[in-house]
């Protein structure tokens, strides 16, 4: 990734060999120009839908995350309002609570994983406390457990490394 990296509107080659083809087969060559990456594709959204059971119809909100993911930049910057998943789901949730929706569903399935600290951030919005990621080394004795360390509740926990959860 660092080689791909430049100014934006500067262009950019680059030559790969395709899976599972012969050795001495032609190399492809991509050429692109480089732009602004931004987080709003992968940004977490929310939508309001509509649902009839027993007779009622029932707002529920929708809160889609398609990954962990925090502007670490801009937090070292000082910046009080950097992007994360946290920061906007939490936003979101504020929004869907003053459009009195009866339900919430948090799609999380196309969240291949992301940034941990953030990951266990998150979580900390829905429960108040106790470990939420376990890690299990095999080839050591022990395990790695990570707490709700979150800002935006009352009741939290120590964040971070402890011992046995």
């Amino acid at each position: 990734m660092q080689l791909i990296r430049g100014k934006a509107g500067t262009s950019c080659a680059c030559r790969y060999c395709r899976p599972a083809r012969p050795p001495g087969s032609p190399e492809k060559v991509t050429e692109f120009v480089r732009q602004q990456v931004t987080l709003e594709a992968q940004a977490a959204h929310k939508e309001v839908k509509t649902v009839a059971r027993n007779g009622r119809t029932l707002k529920i909100g929708v809160i889609t995350v398609p990954g962990s993911y925090q502007d670490i930049a801009a937090q070292n910057a000082g910046d009080q309002n950097y992007r994360s998943t946290t920061h906007d789901v939490l936003k979101l949730l504020r929004e869907l609570k003053g459009e009195n929706v009866d339900g919430l569903v948090l799609d999380l399935r196309g969240d291949g994983g992301g940034y941990l600290p953030e990951a266990t951030a998150l979580t900390g919005l829905f429960i108040n406390h106790g470990p939420v990621v376990q890690a299990a080394r095999y080839r050591r004795a022990g395990s790695r457990c990570w707490t709700t360390p979150s800002p935006h509740r009352s009741t939290t926990t120590a964040g971070g490394a402890g011992g046995s959860c």
